[in-house]
């Protein structure tokens, strides 16, 4: 028996971070090797100054309006500790409501600094260990009934509450998967 409803995972491409489905930003993706029984691709920062450092969806997600939704990413510090999730959301006449951030330690498993522009509550941020150096970072926001989720995306920082920061361009993290479920 299932007792709990189906979910479906919003990201057209959930685990090929080369894929067009993804915007870069100041970083390169590459494959790597194969770990928890997936393929896991590198997101390496390049080296700009002063600039967000981000994987994110290339296309706004669907979402209806008013309804709850949950983000997560399975990264791995390479030299980079933290990153951010970063998600932006907007009222039913496309108008931008704020981004929702939160920034996760990933080298030590803790949740960090939470910033709220929008007018939706986060009902969650956690950050779970998995084996071998892997963490499932996540982030549960419930929107008003006038907004919906508009890009999210997930950014290499080199500290708790910072995105924008000089590029090293050998910095990076590990990807293995990224969902949305409403």
């Amino acid at each position: 028996l299932l007792y709990e409803p189906q979910r479906t995972n919003k990201y057209g491409s959930a685990t090929d971070f080369t894929d067009s489905f993804w915007t870069k930003g100041n970083c390169s993706v590459k494959s790597g090797a194969t770990d928890l029984g997936q393929s896991y691709q590198i997101i390496n920062e390049n080296s700009d100054t002063d600039e967000i450092h981000f994987v994110g969806d290339a296309f706004s997600v669907d979402t209806p309006t008013g309804t709850p939704f949950s983000q997560s990413f399975i990264v791995k510090p390479i030299n980079r500790n933290y990153v951010a999730l970063r998600v932006f959301t907007e009222d039913g006449n496309g108008n931008t409501d704020g981004p929702v951030e939160i920034w996760f330690n990933i080298s030590n498993g803790k949740v960090g600094t939470t910033n709220n522009s929008s007018s939706a509550s986060v009902i969650e941020a956690s950050i779970e260990t998995l084996e071998n150096g892997w963490h499932r970072t996540k982030l549960s926001i419930n929107p008003p009934s006038n907004i919906r989720l508009r890009k999210s995306y997930i950014a290499l920082a080199d500290a708790d509450g910072s995105v924008s920061y000089d590029g090293q361009g050998q910095d990076a993290i590990q990807m293995l998967h990224a969902q949305i479920e409403e």
